[in-house]
């Protein structure tokens, strides 16, 4: 398993007033840089880069106005490397452009077969695109988001999520937002805060929403099977969990089933209405691998503990600590909130 990643978050720049003096090539990071100069590449293709990284690109602000007063959206930086948003000229759907090696394309080709398994929630690959002359390759990807964001509106909401997330999740975007959102900041519409952000509920969409794994730049595949395979290594993300070691060789399995119960209970923390489900968390980070629940006990799990519930409390609409009644009121009459 690992953590969904999501678009990075622009740093919008305080010095619009030097900024209009500068040529549009020093305007982008050295990151964009090499999005700049893949932009007529990719075009051929038949993907799109925002205007941001057109080669004649000139800032649509101009000398006079404010970049960010005007909500100008080629003055959004995105700081991901490795990932950009793009329109697909044919059928003008947002996608998500990832450049990887051979070593995740292998990977993601590999689980893209599976595909007809309707346990499988790796992301979808829409286009391979090798880039000439280089060990690179563009894979097009559907546009997603966090799985946590908008919030969670019910218990329904978070049993859908965590057992597709433990069957084998970031979430699809285009019925859940009908507005859209920005690569640069995916909490508004435009790419610039202070906006109303709207969204539709999970639980009121047909077919229900789908959850996906999309990164495996560190992922590892082990033909033997899980029962042989042994890896050393730590984690940044989740350095606490207890086997990690760059010595003694661990199973990675138990650790993907560690994660999975630290980021269900990282939810639980976050609305107290969902602690019923803690019982199925600590059953996936207990301290001694091969006591941990397997997958297919969290998920009976996880059902049993919302068997016990009523259909109305499962629906029943739940917050997270500490929400303000402003927000609340204009969730529940709006569907959304003001950015922040």
């Amino acid at each position: 398993m690992t953590l969904i990643p999501t678009p990075m978050r622009s740093e919008k720049s305080t010095l619009s007033g030097t900024l209009s003096e500068s040529s549009p090539t020093q305007l982008l990071t050295r990151r964009e840089q090499f999005w700049a100069e893949s932009y007529e590449f990719l075009l051929s293709r038949g993907y799109q880069l925002r205007p941001r990284y057109h080669p004649e690109w000139a800032p649509s602000w101009g000398p006079k106005r404010n970049p960010i007063q005007h909500e100008c959206d080629d003055f959004l930086t995105s700081y991901n490397t490795n990932a950009l948003d793009a329109l697909c000229i044919k059928d003008k759907q947002k996608v998500v452009l990832k450049r990887v090696n051979g070593k995740e394309l292998k990977i993601l080709r590999h689980l893209d077969a599976l595909r007809s398994d309707a346990r499988n929630h790796t992301i979808p690959l829409l286009d391979v695109i090798p880039f000439p002359g280089t060990e690179w390759t563009f894979v097009v990807m559907p546009y997603c988001r966090r799985f946590n964001s908008p919030p969670f509106h019910c218990r329904d909401e978070f049993v859908d999520a965590m057992t597709q997330y433990i069957e084998n999740m970031v979430i699809e975007e285009s019925r859940l937002i009908p507005k859209g959102s920005h690569w640069c900041d995916p909490d508004s519409h435009s790419g610039f805060s202070g906006h109303f952000f709207s969204w539709k509920n999970r639980c009121s969409l047909r077919p229900a929403v789908q959850y996906y794994y999309i990164d495996f730049g560190l992922s590892k595949h082990f033909p033997g099977g899980k029962e042989s395979a042994r890896i050393t290594a730590t984690l940044r993300t989740f350095p606490m969990i207890p086997e990690l070691s760059l010595t003694v060789p661990y199973n990675p399995f138990y650790v993907d089933v560690f994660q999975l119960g630290l980021a269900m209970s990282r939810i639980i923390d976050v609305y107290p209405a969902l602690e019923d489900f803690r019982i199925v968390a600590a059953s996936l980070t207990v301290d001694e691998p091969h006591a941990r629940a397997t997958l297919e006990d969290a998920l009976l799990q996880l059902n049993c503990v919302c068997d016990q519930m009523s259909p109305s409390l499962r629906r029943k609409r739940i917050w997270e600590k500490g929400i303000t009644r402003w927000k609340k009121v204009t969730r529940i009459v709006f569907n959304g909130q003001w950015g922040e």
